[in-house]
């Protein structure tokens, strides 16, 4: 058994189509024979849901980790004011310019509980907000993009019986966001939901295994 790791990085403020795109050439430029099995964190999984639904024979199944959900984004969008987006930009900008310096580096190091990190996992957790940082410009790219990607997610309703998996920090007393989970495992008739949650977000850094297990599990049945 053959198994190809493709790693890729993606702006936030690109549309689906646009990174779904991108992957596509990646993977017959680096000549990755199909079937894939797609994984996909936070908004990555708009991307692997609309992927498949392009690819529908090359994909072998797919696995959400703590996945966006189009219902999601619209509420957050919606209860957003003017002046939080504006706030949120002004955030982002100062946080590139301390990036582009050194100087987020350098206060991540002195007091990294600040910013929410565990010494131990510090490198992983610093890589993570600087790729947050570094793949987004302003609000306003932010929100046409996401709204663009909700567009486009929506449409994808209907995956079949493709094997798919959602892993999730949520459990039944989270209320929408279980729900939400819910729905994106409904997308096929193959499905599995799978709750950790003494995970966060990051379940994939938090609880890796967690995540192998369902790879491998859909590797099996190739």
């Amino acid at each position: 058994m053959k198994l190809e790791l493709v790693c890729g990085i993606c702006f936030i403020n690109h549309c689906n189509m646009a990174v779904v795109q991108e992957l596509e050439t990646l993977l017959a430029n680096a000549n990755v024979p199909s079937p894939y099995i797609l994984v996909g964190h936070s908004i990555g999984g708009y991307y692997i849901r609309v992927f498949a639904d392009r690819n529908p024979d090359k994909v072998q199944g797919l696995v959400f980790i703590a996945s966006s959900h189009e219902d999601q984004a619209k509420t957050v969008n919606q209860e957003q004011t003017f002046s939080q987006k504006i706030s949120t930009s002004i955030q982002k900008n100062i946080m590139q310019a301390t990036m582009q310096t050194g100087l987020l580096r350098l206060a991540t190091t002195i007091n990294p509980e600040y910013f929410g990190f565990a010494k131990k996992n510090l490198p992983v957790n610093r890589a993570l907000l600087f790729s947050q940082v570094f793949g987004t410009t302003n609000a306003n790219d932010d929100f046409n993009g996401t709204m663009q990607s909700i567009d486009q997610v929506a449409e994808v309703d209907d995956l079949g019986n493709l094997p798919i998996r959602v892993i999730t920090d949520k459990t039944e007393h989270d209320g929408d966001k279980f729900e939400r989970q819910e729905d994106l495992a409904s997308l096929s008739t193959n499905n599995k939901l799978i709750s950790v949650p003494e995970a966060n977000h990051y379940i994939h850094v938090t609880q890796p295994q967690a995540v192998i297990d369902q790879v491998l599990e859909l590797i099996s049945t190739q």
